[in-house]
Parts: structure tokens; C-alpha cells; sequence
């Protein structure tokens, strides 16, 4: 919320004047953001060994945070960032810039599927 402070205004003769503040308040107001998720999970099936089937290799993970509810026009981003570094092991959190004008991005934006 943002302080809001009404109107001014003064009046005066000679050397005194008088003023008079507005009152003091509050307009609230609110803009909505939406957390968006992309998982990526890479599991071995292919092993004979039964304990080891099925054990999870690899895990890519993007988040983003948007003004836009709708996850087609979030999701071209997230797979971006997340398969830059697919099969790596970064042992930290990587953070991402992706600009709209990047061709990778207008290469998934214009594609059919």
C-alpha cells in the first residue's frame, strides 16, 4: 500500500499564513504474479540390476515468476534454461537471464508442436 496525502492549500495576509494539510491515508492496490515449475526427472531403466532400475540419474528444475498466468508463453524459457545444462551436476543453484529477442527462444515460439 502507498501513503496517499489529499490536497494542500494555504491562505495568509500580511506576514502570516496558515496552512492547511489534507488527510493522510492509504490507497491500496495489487499486482498479481505467478510462480510457474518445470521439473525434469531422468531415470535409468534400462539396468538389469532390479534395485537399480528405475533410480532417479538426473533432475533439472526452472522456476520463474511472470505477470502472466498462462504457462505457454513461460514454458519455451524454462526448458531453455533447464536443458543449457542437462546431464551436468552444477551443485548449485544457477540463476538465468533469457531475453525475449534470443533466437532459441523465437526458434520454440515459432515451432509446431
Amino acid at each position: 500500500m502507498e501513503p496517499y496525502y489529499g490536497p494542500v492549500s494555504s491562505f495568509g495576509f500580511g506576514g502570516y499564513r496558515r496552512y492547511y494539510y489534507g488527510h493522510a491515508g492509504y490507497v491500496p492496490y495489487t499486482e498479481t504474479y505467478h510462480d510457474q515449475w518445470l521439473t525434469i526427472r531422468l531415470s535409468d531403466t534400462g539396468r538389469q540390476d532390479s534395485a537399480a532400475k528405475g533410480q532417479v540419474v538426473w533432475v533439472g528444475e526452472g522456476v520463474t515468476t511472470q505477470y502472466s498466468g498462462d504457462f505457454r508463453q513461460t514454458v519455451g524459457y524454462l526448458l531453455l534454461g533447464i536443458f543449457g545444462y542437462f546431464g551436468q551436476d552444477t551443485k548449485k543453484q544457477m540463476t538465468l537471464t533469457i531475453d525475449q529477442s534470443d533466437p532459441r527462444i523465437m526458434q520454440i515460439a515459432e515451432s509446431d508442436y
